[in-house]
């Protein structure tokens, strides 16, 4: 989930509507990131090394912050669900179900 030349002391599963976070210094699920309506579907790494996206079966876009837990931004960008997310630069891609 990091960039190059990043530190990443970070490991992410998820499951139905719930994306776990794990220290991997630890090894214990230290933060739990709940907003998605339905199940997550799809992550991806954010525009920066500590950004998270996630797309979901509510047809919405999360973007999180992966030091604090706490989301950024919540977009409703299709009216189902998304399967693909995806950044190139600045740029984030998102696909979904017909």
């Amino acid at each position: 989930m990091c960039q190059r030349g990043a530190t990443c002391d970070t490991r992410l599963l998820h499951v139905s509507g719930l994306i776990y976070q794990m220290d991997e210094r630890t090894s214990t699920f230290n933060r739990i990131l709940k907003s998605h309506q339905e199940r997550v579907l799809t992550m991806a790494q954010g525009t920066s090394p500590h950004e998270l996206i996630s797309g979901g079966q509510d047809g919405s876009i999360l973007i999180w912050d992966l030091r604090t837990g706490k989301k950024l931004v919540r977009h409703r960008v299709h009216d189902s669900a998304i399967t693909s997310v995806q950044t190139v630069g600045r740029l984030i891609f998102s696909g979904a179900c017909l």
